[in-house]
């Protein structure tokens, strides 16, 4: 070949591909070199810690041993502490069911932010001839970028198991995860999650390759509960059962709200309740265990761990004369179990402040392994339930709620009513006090407003696994 063919044929290889790069990156059709640099450089290394969220479904604070219960309900979470995790068992959740503070967990905002919770308009889940309302919820949508996208475009592999079928793809929380392991229909018993995260452990993740980040819900705590065996020495073996067997104007919680037993069955009625619901945390707390275990037995705890473990709300125990959860924001619903440690890092534990917290730091926990520099403020919202207005006559679930926590003092919003709660001297809120002159008050107005203001602008409908998920839990008829 000539010589000088040969050159220009160089020069045209090189300078024809270098003109191009040119006029499509002036163009735009190119992300700067310097953008994607940084993008590679913020990927997880294979070295990265393994991440873990726990959220311990329907488990209140109060009802921990590791927050001073006298029933040995949380052996777990009081192992982890001693081997120096940070731990508080006053952080409050941002709504008062499944839905909105998952939503929360999710996306690190608060409930009127996300959108994702029940209205008392907008999308129906369902609707029955003989109540002339129905109940609505709206799914979390696209604007917001989840938890599991962070940790996704980061570089990790992310993977979740859901006892809940709330959160679930149906609810738009599935997103961003690349493996999603729920059951249609029902709620998982620890066993079964524990079954699904050992076949993902085993056949699709390999600790070689990228870092994990592992969301688990577990649900063993939430109604309706498992039977309890004998032999355990703090709780009487009893068979399981719901707050909602059917045929539901005869359920134990419809009789129970309406005055329908006896003194002396209404108390009987609350005794098992409460063995249920302790030895339910029992179990949950015995999954979260194992989960630990299943993790360092596959290889996932040598590179560190950062774990977080949380609740997404509590539930009423016949305080306020009240059962269940999901439309009201008194402590029992809403005070519930912060937990954070990290494992075979090199920099310091992170402590968590003291004082009230909100829930909704394990999204920061979870993403960076740090708190926000200022605290979020305490913040929760509930909304009407139209359904149980309809089932109560008004009685129940017509309500909308907000609260902001300070300190001891506790901001109640109700419909329009601000009352004003000091949880040092009166924890079961049973005195409410005038709210004039509190410094949280520009708070609490403030959170009232964006309250007022939610509107549900969305337009979309629910599918059939929402509405089979739902009606599984006991929130749909």
């Amino acid at each position: 070949m000539n010589p000088s063919r040969l050159q220009r044929l160089l020069v045209y290889g090189l300078l024809l591909p270098a003109l191009l790069l040119f006029t499509t990156w002036t163009l735009g059709w190119f992300q700067p070199l310097e953008d994607e640099l940084a993008t590679w450089k913020a990927r997880a290394s294979p070295d990265a810690p393994t991440v873990v969220m726990v959220v311990l479904d329907n488990v209140r604070a109060d009802h921990l041993s590791a927050c001073g219960y006298n029933r040995p309900t949380s052996p777990t979470l009081e192992r982890l502490v001693e081997d120096g995790a940070s731990f508080t068992c006053d952080a409050y959740a941002p709504g008062s069911w499944t839905l909105p503070s998952h939503a929360s967990f999710f996306t690190g905002t608060d409930v009127p932010t996300h959108h994702a919770h029940r209205v008392t308009d907008g999308v129906h889940l369902y609707d029955l001839p003989e109540f002339s309302h129905s109940r609505a919820a709206l799914p979390l949508g696209d604007e917001l970028p989840t938890l599991a996208q962070q940790m996704t475009d980061a570089g990790y592999q992310s993977v979740a198991v859901s006892a809940n079928p709330v959160v679930s793809p149906a609810t738009d929380l599935a997103r961003g995860f690349s493996i999603f392991r729920f059951q249609k229909g029902r709620f998982l018993p620890g066993e079964e999650v524990l079954d699904e995260l050992r076949t993902i452990l085993r056949e699709r993740l390999d600790t070689s390759g990228p870092p994990l980040f592992l969301f688990v819900n577990i649900m063993d705590a939430h109604n309706p509960w498992r039977s309890i065996p004998a032999g355990l020495g703090w709780v009487e073996q009893q068979d399981g059962f719901g707050l909602y067997d059917a045929p539901m104007e005869d359920s134990v919680a419809v009789r129970y709200l309406e005055g329908r037993m006896s003194p002396h069955e209404a108390a009987r009625t609350m005794e098992r309740i409460v063995d249920a619901y302790d030895y339910g945390i029992h179990v949950a707390d015995r999954t979260l265990g194992q989960v630990l275990e299943m993790l360092q037995d596959h290889g996932w705890a040598r590179k560190g761990m950062r774990l977080v473990v949380t609740s997404d709300h509590g539930e009423m125990l016949g305080e306020q004369g009240l059962l269940d959860h999901g439309r009201y924001l008194w402590q029992g619903i809403m005070r519930v179990p912060l937990l954070y440690w990290q494992k075979g890092r090199e920099r310091e534990q992170a402590r968590l402040p003291r004082g009230p917290l909100s829930a909704v730091q394990a999204y920061h926990l979870a993403l960076d392994g740090t708190c926000p520099a200022e605290s979020m403020p305490v913040r929760s919202v509930a909304y009407p339930d139209m359904f149980w207005m309809e089932l109560f006559k008004g009685r129940y679930g017509t309500s909308t709620w907000a609260s902001v926590v300070e300190g001891s003092t506790k901001l109640l919003w109700r419909d329009g009513k601000l009352v004003r709660y000091d949880l040092d001297s009166d924890p079961a809120e049973e005195h409410p006090l005038d709210a004039a002159g509190s410094a949280a008050l520009p708070r609490i107005r403030a959170l009232v407003s964006s309250v007022q203001q939610e509107q549900t602008p969305r337009d979309l409908r629910p599918s059939q696994d929402m509405l089979q998920a739902l009606r599984a839990m006991g929130y749909l008829d």
